[in-house]
C-alpha cells in the first residue's frame, strides 16, 4: 500500500483526529473516484480482519495504491478458467465471464455507489439468472514481511513462496469438527453485493 497522489497540506489536513480534504484535495479526489465493489464490500462494513473501512476510504479516495501480490494474481488467472469451466460441467449452465479492460473494469456503470465484476453470469436469453463466485484463495500458511505498508511473500533463492505451514488455512475453508465447507464471510458480502446489483437471489461459489 504506497500513499500516492494527494499533497500535505496543500490537499489534506488533520483535526479533531479526523482527515479533511481542502478546495483543491476534493477537487483532485473526483478524479480517482472508485465505487465500493465486492471485494471491499466486507471491510466498508467493518467485516474484514485485514482491512479497515479507514483503509477502504484511503483506496476509494486515491490516497493510496494496493498491489495485488503477483504470485497469487497470476495463480488466479490460470486456476479461475479451469474453474470456471468445472462448474459448468458440474451444474449443467454456461457462464460468461468478462475481460475487465473490455467492460471498464466495472459491469455496473448505472450504479452510482457499487461496483464490480462477477467471474461468471448464467444467462437465460437476455436475463442473468445466477452469478459464479470463484475463489482460489490458498490453504497453506505463508512467511511474509512487512514493507511499503503491506505484506510481501518471503521467497526462496528460486524464487518461490515459503510455506510457513501445510493447510495452515483450512480451518477458513473447512469446519474441523465436522469437516464441512464454510464460505468466509467477506466472499459471502461480495457474492450478495453482486446478486443485489443484478436483482436476483441465485448464487454459486
Amino acid at each position: 500500500m504506497r500513499f500516492k497522489n494527494y499533497s500535505y497540506p496543500e490537499d489534506f489536513y488533520f483535526a479533531n483526529n479526523q482527515i479533511y480534504l481542502t478546495k483543491l484535495g476534493r477537487q483532485k479526489s473526483s478524479r480517482y473516484r472508485r465505487k465500493i465493489t465486492g471485494s471491499r464490500m466486507a471491510a466498508v462494513i467493518g467485516r474484514n480482519k485485514y482491512k479497515s473501512p479507514f483503509q477502504c476510504w484511503c483506496e476509494i479516495l486515491g490516497f493510496v495504491e494496493t498491489e495485488i501480490e503477483p504470485f497469487f494474481a497470476e495463480a488466479g488467472v490460470v486456476i479461475e478458467k479451469t474453474l470456471l469451466k468445472y462448474a459448468e460441467k458440474e451444474l449443467n449452465k454456461r457462464f460468461v465471464s468478462y475481460n475487465s479492460k473490455e467492460v471498464g473494469y466495472d459491469l455496473f456503470p448505472d450504479a452510482e455507489v457499487f461496483g464490480g465484476i462477477p467471474d461468471g453470469e448464467e444467462f437465460v436469453g437476455e436475463t442473468v439468472k445466477s452469478i459464479l463466485e470463484i475463489k482460489t484463495t490458498p490453504l497453506d500458511k505463508y512467511c511474509y514481511t512487512f514493507e511499503d505498508n503491506e505484506l510481501r511473500l518471503i521467497r526462496d533463492s528460486f524464487g518461490k513462496p515459503i510455506i510457513k505451514e501445510l493447510k495452515g488455512n483450512i480451518h477458513k475453508w473447512f469446519s474441523l469438527e465436522n469437516r464441512e465447507l464454510k464460505i468466509p464471510e467477506e466472499y459471502q458480502y461480495q457474492l450478495a453485493l453482486y446478486l443485489y446489483l443484478r436483482g436476483i437471489e441465485k448464487g454459486y461459489f
